[in-house]
């Protein structure tokens, strides 16, 4: 299930000469909340965005194996949602780890 922030991502990677406030979807964070709210129970999903904080948090200190073990973390528990794979293959990508491996 795409939502509307994951169809705004893809249509700037696949279109990236596009400005941000042309890609339909993207200023729609408040109905991306309410579709996981309603998709995902409120406890783990309130639990999988902590994990994802303290993983940008990691990230953003330079701790970029931390962030990697809180974004596994965070897809164990809620493999459906996108978020965490686009976060762990950023802080990869930190790491200069291009292939995911």
């Amino acid at each position: 299930m795409a939502t509307a922030n994951d169809r705004a991502v893809l249509q700037t990677i696949f279109n990236p000469s596009t400005p941000f406030g042309d890609i339909p979807g993207l200023d729609e964070d408040e109905d991306v909340q309410q579709e996981e709210e309603e998709a995902f129970a409120p406890e783990l999903l309130e639990q999988v965005r902590d994990l994802e904080l303290q993983g940008v948090s990691a990230a953003e200190s330079g701790d970029v194996s931390a962030a990697l073990e809180r974004f596994s973390e965070a897809i164990r528990l809620l493999p459906e949602r996108a978020s965490a794979y686009n976060n762990r293959a950023q802080a990869l990508r930190l790491k200069g780890d291009v292939a995911g491996k």
